[in-house]
């Protein structure tokens, strides 16, 4: 197969080539041996033999494809290649898209690495991440932590991979992406940089913190959970034992892929492993939230793991 791989990238500690711009991911130059996963054009299969977790993706063994009408196929496999067989219709924005979240995922499960649904910034040489479903405020809350000067690490997806016994979050790319209407909360709009709109018909943006972007694999010490639930006060709630690990199970990023891929018990072993040496705590708070409330909130959370 002829590849013209114009683009080379490394986030999350792999080496990507691509035939096809990535806005955001961070542009590396390394040798062509050293690539480890590959975006390109090509010819991928309409339907797999495995689980069809909905309409949209199916998953069996090394192997998951996302079938969107009107659009194409792309099959990601062997946690290596994320192959795109598109049609003449095809919206580049949301292929785009899909890649940097939902088949980096995939990619990420087929390598047995642990993928959950946060962000995260750096503090005292360690991770903290913050996880929750979308619109909990994960972006939010990491993007106010830069704007108090900590280091950022990563948005949207936190990948996480065992080194010989050591659970480590690995570096994403120095961009976050926030809806048009949380930048009131944020407080100083000079810390942050809005570059173009995710898709044409969205008011959500990437964004690039003025802080700086840790572009080295961290341990991690500290994992909130952004909640659903609502209290009269604010406050932070610890999470321990069996329901801490059924929190990092819940927050898995596209769990429903690892039906197929037969991830479940991987996935398991290594959030078990984490917990032996991170806290993790619930933050709950009221409902509604305007710009002074936030930024309590933002320093209930900074004042806790600066504490411990």
């Amino acid at each position: 197969m002829k590849t013209d791989f114009k683009y080379s990238y490394n986030v999350y500690s792999l080496n990507i080539y691509s035939e096809i711009e990535l806005v955001g991911f961070t542009e590396s130059n390394f040798p062509k041996e050293t690539a480890m996963v590959y975006v390109l054009r090509g010819k991928a299969p309409k339907s797999l033999d495995g689980d069809v977790i909905d309409t949209v993706v199916q998953s069996s063994k090394n192997q998951v494809l996302f079938r969107l009408p009107g659009h194409g196929n792309v099959l990601i496999k062997n946690g290596t290649h994320i192959i795109i067989d598109h049609q003449p219709s095809i919206d580049w924005s949301l292929i785009r898209n899909l890649i940097k979240n939902k088949c980096i995922a995939a990619i990420m499960h087929q390598r047995s690495w642990g993928v959950l649904h946060g962000s995260a910034i750096k503090s005292k040489d360690k991770a903290v991440l913050f996880l929750g479903r979308s619109g909990a405020g994960k972006s939010t809350t990491t993007a106010a932590l830069t704007a108090r000067g900590y280091d950022f690490i990563s948005d949207d997806l936190c990948v996480i991979k065992n080194q010989e016994g050591i659970c480590m979050l690995q570096p994403a790319y120095p961009s976050l992406r926030l809806w048009e209407n949380t930048f009131d909360l944020l407080g100083d709009a000079k810390k942050f940089t809005k570059e173009k709109k995710i898709r044409p018909n969205i008011n959500k943006y990437y964004v690039k913190p003025k802080a700086a972007f840790h572009n080295k694999q961290l341990e991690i010490s500290h994992i909130y959970i952004l909640a659903e639930q609502y209290t009269e006060e604010l406050r932070l709630e610890k999470v321990n034992g069996i329901e801490s690990l059924k929190a990092l199970l819940e927050f898995t990023y596209a769990k429903g892929q690892l039906s197929g891929l037969g991830g479940f018990d991987t996935q398991f072993k290594l959030f078990s492993l984490l917990l032996k040496t991170i806290k993790v705590k619930k933050v709950l708070r009221p409902l509604g939230q305007d710009s002074d409330r936030f930024q309590n909130l933002i320093s209930l959370i900074e004042n806790d793991f600066l504490d411990e």
